[in-house]
């Protein structure tokens, strides 16, 4: 006698693996670039930004709640540090690959059985959100290179 998991539950495996491989795809060339920028750069800003971001990444390639928050918070940071003059699409590519990283790890904990009823709705809610910031990245990266574009 087999008991099938509830709808629900596969929906969330279904849709944890899919933004899970989603986010490791679109981290992967970020991890490749920020080893030749750390392995080329003599140091200052542009090493201290290839070490927070290959060590968020990789971080996130295992735990994803870590990594990704460790992104979010850093990317945030150097954003406000910066003022987000220097290529502002960047910081939105960032904030795009954390959130997914962020929804994968929420999806992961909404999709455990033994959770409880109250876990499962707040990793729920908090998917829904990184799910809208993912979004607004990409308005947000698109927006400042129209913006670029037009005002040169």
């Amino acid at each position: 006698m087999t008991t099938e998991p509830p709808a629900a539950l596969t929906r969330l495996q279904v849709g944890h693996a899919t933004v899970k491989w989603t986010a490791r795809v679109l981290s992967a060339p970020l991890i490749i670039l920020l080893g030749v920028i750390v392995i080329g750069c003599p140091g200052g800003k542009d090493l201290f930004e290839g070490l927070y971001g290959i060590v968020g990444l990789l971080a996130a390639w295992r735990w994803e709640l870590f990594g990704g928050g460790w992104l979010f918070l850093a990317t945030s940071v150097c954003a406000l540090v910066l003022g987000m003059q220097e290529e502002p699409w960047g910081f939105y590519i960032w904030w795009l690959v954390a959130s997914l990283f962020l929804v994968s790890g929420f999806l992961k904990r909404a999709a455990n059985p033994a959770a409880s009823p109250q876990a499962i709705q707040i990793a729920r809610i908090l998917a829904l959100v990184f799910a809208v910031l993912a979004l607004a990245s990409i308005g947000g990266c698109f927006a400042s290179g129209a913006y670029q574009h037009f005002n040169g």
